[in-house]
């Protein structure tokens, strides 16, 4: 149902990027029902609902996750808080298991619940570690890989305190990014304004490319 010219975008940019990395936020702030929702009613009108912050990023991955199985781009899915034993899913990694995969991130993203802290300094020097082990392999195509913080809040350390060093500590952390063939994005999931400004600050210092988006339902 795309058109020709989306479709050879989509296709391009799938070849320039070929992984994809999520970090997905599952604190105990996206309870807050300040989230919003597409509902397609039986008549096919497309209704505008109201939920909590975290059933709109269930939303997001679900749909992320379905794009990801049809065009077998590998994606994966991190937890910022592990939950149910589950640190993190991924979709097309397997090639041969792509609809079993798909169809476990779909049923385990909707069986969570959101708990825990915002400990995003951790998951980013995680992945930073992860993009160096592979960097040579990536930079040899001329391909980076895709970073994704889905995220409400500000970051925290593990006891849950927010602060100067926290701040610090996350800003030290995507500095790590920097120099890495990587497209890092924060896609937030709140409207709250010393949020939206704290994350609009940072791409403006960080030496990379980086894209802050409104949350799932505003884009």
């Amino acid at each position: 149902g795309f058109t020709t010219g989306l479709i050879e975008s989509i296709s391009k940019n799938k070849n320039a990027f070929p992984i994809r990395l999520w970090v997905i936020d599952n604190s105990g702030s996206m309870s807050t029902p300040d989230g919003h929702r597409l509902a397609l009613a039986s008549n096919d009108v497309v209704r505008f609902l109201d939920c909590t912050r975290w059933a709109e990023i269930q939303d997001t991955v679900s749909y992320h996750a379905r794009m990801a199985s049809l065009l077998e781009a590998p994606t994966s899915f991190r937890l910022l808080n592990p939950a149910c034993g589950q640190k993190e899913f991924s979709v097309a990694e397997r090639p041969d298991h792509i609809q079993e995969d798909l169809s476990f991130v779909l049923d385990n993203i909707r069986q969570l619940s959101p708990m825990g802290v915002t400990p995003l300094a951790d998951r980013i020097i995680e992945i930073a570690s992860y993009v160096t082990s592979i960097r040579d392999a990536l930079e040899a195509k001329g391909q980076k890989a895709v970073v994704v913080l889905a995220t409400d809040g500000l970051p925290t350390n593990r006891y849950g305190e927010h602060n100067q060093t926290t701040m610090t500590e996350f800003k030290n952390a995507l500095r790590q990014l920097e120099g890495l063939p990587i497209w890092l994005v924060i896609r937030l999931c709140t409207d709250d304004d010393k949020t939206v400004e704290f994350y609009n600050n940072i791409d403006s210092h960080l030496e990379m490319s980086c894209d802050v988006l409104d949350d799932f339902f505003a884009e």
